[in-house]
């Protein structure tokens, strides 16, 4: 395999192409790796950080652990 058969140009058309003209399809699938780990890794940290979110949100309604809240008046 020849050096340019392992580095692909981009064609006039924008398309990834060897030196003999025919399309890349390897260069192809790597993009399309890198893009679905990205969209994953995206995804998961979207998710963590609802996820942080929501557990902050149900902490500030039950406040800490042992305090009673109540909205009852004060007995003197």
């Amino acid at each position: 395999m020849s050096w340019e058969e392992r580095h692909p140009t981009r064609g006039i058309d924008g398309a990834l192409r060897h030196s003999d003209g025919s399309p890349d399809i390897a260069a192809y699938v790597r993009i399309a790796r890198r893009e679905r780990e990205a969209a994953i890794i995206s995804a998961v940290q979207d998710a963590a950080g609802n996820v942080r979110a929501m557990s902050s949100a149900i902490w500030r309604v039950l406040g800490r652990p042992g305090r009673i809240r109540s909205n009852a008046p004060l007995r003197s």
